[in-house]
C-alpha cells in the first residue's frame, strides 16, 4: 500500500507503512498529520491508516521537507519517484532504525519485521532492546498440550500432559542471554566458559531476576517500556509453548534430535555461541541444549486436566529449569523434559532466557 503525507499544505510520498511508522517513531510525523492511501477518497489522519499502530503519542521534532522526501502535487495522481533515493534519504534521517525481515511463523510465532526503535516495543511486533542488542520475539496467545504423552520415549513421571491456554501474548528472547549482554547490565561476568557471544552461566535464580529488575529500570528511565510491562523470566508454560512452536513431537525438530541441531552430550565440550544451531519454527535458537534455562516457577506437580496462564506452585524449594544443556543426554532436551535447581545454585550449565510481559505472581 502506497501512502502519501501532507504537512502544512505540502504533500510527500509515496511511502510504505513501515516507513510511516518510522517517521512517527522518530518524531518527523505525528498521528494528526494528514495522510492519503490507495483507495482513500480524501485525506485522513496518519492514525486512521489501516493496520497502523503507535506505541504512544509523539510530539514532532521536525517536519518532513520536500527536499528530503519529494513532493506530490495531486493526491489522486501517483507521481513516479526513484525508490532507491527515497530509501537512502530515509536511512540517513532515521539512522537509528532498522528493519530485519524474519521468515519465521506459526500460530504463536513472530511477526514479519524485527524493529529496532528508541521508543520501545510495540505490542505484537518483535523488537531489539537498544544498548544491549537483545532480540525479543513476540508470542501470540494460544492453547497447547503441555507435558508429554504416556508413550513418548524417555518421558518422566512429572510430565503429566494437560491442556494449557495462555490468554496473554508475551515476548521471549530469540537467544539465551549472552555474557556481553549480562556485562552491559550487571557490570560483571560470572561465567566459567568465557566468550562475549556465549550464554552467561553460573547465575542463580536471584541473579537472573536481578538482571531483569535492572534492565526494567534502565528501559523505564529511557522511556522505552510500555506501562505495566516488566522484564522477567518466562513461566514454565510460556517456555514450553515457545519451545514447541506449534509442534507435538518430542523435540521441536521432530521425535529425534541430532548434534547438528543442538549442543548436548558433550559433543562440543563446552557452551557454544548463541544462534549456532538452527532456530525452531518460531525463530527461537537453543531451546534444546547449550545451557539449562531458568523459569519463573517453583517446581511442583502439574494441575489435573487443564489450566489457564499457570504460574506454578506458590511456594517450593526448587525453581524450574528447562531445555537441557551442553553435556546432558539428548532425552533431557525434549520439549516436555523438566529439571529443577535451588534458587541459589550456580553452575556452568545454568543460564536463562529473557521475557517481557505483564507482571505475574511469582
Amino acid at each position: 500500500m502506497e501512502i502519501w503525507l501532507r504537512q502544512e499544505g505540502e504533500e510527500y510520498g509515496p511511502y510504505t507503512l513501515a516507513q510511516v511508522k518510522e517517521f512517527v517513531a522518530s518524531g518527523e510525523s505525528v498521528l494528526e498529520d494528514e495522510a492519503w492511501f490507495e483507495g482513500c477518497e480524501d485525506y485522513v489522519t496518519v492514525g486512521d491508516i489501516p493496520n497502523f499502530t503507535s506505541p504512544r503519542k509523539i510530539v514532532r521534532k521536525q517536519k518532513v521537507t520536500p527536499e528530503e522526501h519529494g513532493k506530490k502535487k495531486n493526491p489522486i495522481v501517483i507521481t513516479s519517484i526513484v525508490i532507491s533515493s527515497v530509501l537512502l534519504v530515509a536511512g540517513l534521517v532515521v539512522g537509528v532504525f532498522y528493519i530485519i525481515k524474519n521468515s519465521s511463523g506459526g500460530e504463536g510465532g513472530t511477526v514479519d519485521e524485527l524493529v529496532k526503535t528508541p521508543t520501545g516495543p510495540v505490542k505484537g511486533e518483535s523488537f531489539s532492546i537498544p544498548d544491549v542488542n537483545l532480540d525479543m520475539l513476540w508470542c501470540k496467545p494460544g492453547t497447547f498440550m503441555m507435558g508429554s504423552p504416556e508413550d513418548e520415549k524417555d518421558r518422566d513421571d512429572d510430565e503429566t500432559q494437560l491442556k494449557v491456554t495462555l490468554t496473554q501474548g508475551f515476548y521471549l528472547g530469540k537467544h539465551e542471554v549472552t555474557q556481553e549482554q549480562w556485562e552491559k547490565v550487571m557490570g560483571t561476568n560470572p561465567s566459567y566458559h568465557k566468550g562475549a557471544a556465549l550464554p552467561v552461566e553460573k547465575v542463580s535464580w536471584d541473579d537472573a531476576m536481578e538482571f531483569c529488575k535492572k534492565l526494567t529500570q534502565m528501559e523505564k528511565e529511557a522511556d522505552r517500556l510500555p506501562k505495566g510491562w516488566t522484564y522477567t523470566l518466562p513461566t514454565e508454560a510460556q517456555w514450553e509453548y515457545a519451545c514447541r512452536a506449534g509442534t507435538t513431537t518430542a523435540y521441536s525438530f521432530g521425535d529425534t534430535i541430532t548434534p547438528k541441531q543442538a549442543n548436548y552430550e558433550g559433543n562440543v565440550g563446552k557452551t557454544t555461541p548463541v544462534g549456532t544451531y538452527p532456530a525452531n519454527a518460531w525463530g527461537f535458537h537453543d531451546m534444546h541444549g547449550n545451557v539449562w534455562e531458568r523459569c519463573l516457577d517453583w517446581y511442583g506437580d502439574y494441575p489435573d486436566g487443564s489450566a489457564s496462564d499457570p504460574v506454578g506452585p506458590s511456594v517450593g524449594s526448587n525453581r524450574v529449569c528447562r531445555g537441557g544443556c551442553w553435556y546432558f543426554h539428548g532425552r533431557n532436551l525434549r520439549s516436555a523434559s523438566r529439571s529443577r535447581y535451588t534458587p541459589d545454585s550456580r553452575s556452568f550449565n545454568l543460564g536463562f532466557r529473557l521475557s517481557l510481559q505483564t507482571a505475574k505472581t511469582e
